[in-house]
């Protein structure tokens, strides 16, 4: 969405949980992307590092264990009230 200070974590988070609980984890990671756009509020330090291995361990082709650091993600991102 456009605009300077970007909430588009409120509609992302579960969208990215349903696309995993779809097993769809190639669009989970293209919507965890988003959530790192220099216009999006920032997230706290730990779930920010949590998306960042998700997606690095999936740009390095470990798919499973991109997988699994994205449901830790989803899982912090309930704990924090994101979900």
């Amino acid at each position: 969405m456009p605009g300077p200070y970007g909430v588009d974590c409120m509609a992302l988070w579960p969208l990215i949980a349903i696309a995993l609980n779809r097993k769809d984890v190639v669009h989970a990671i293209e919507l965890v992307r988003g959530l790192l756009n220099e216009n999006q509020h920032p997230m706290p330090e730990k779930l920010c590092v949590a998306t960042s291995e998700a997606i690095e361990e999936w740009q390095n082709g470990a798919k499973k264990a991109a997988s699994s650091k994205l449901e830790a993600a989803v899982q912090l991102a309930t704990e924090l009230h994101y979900l």
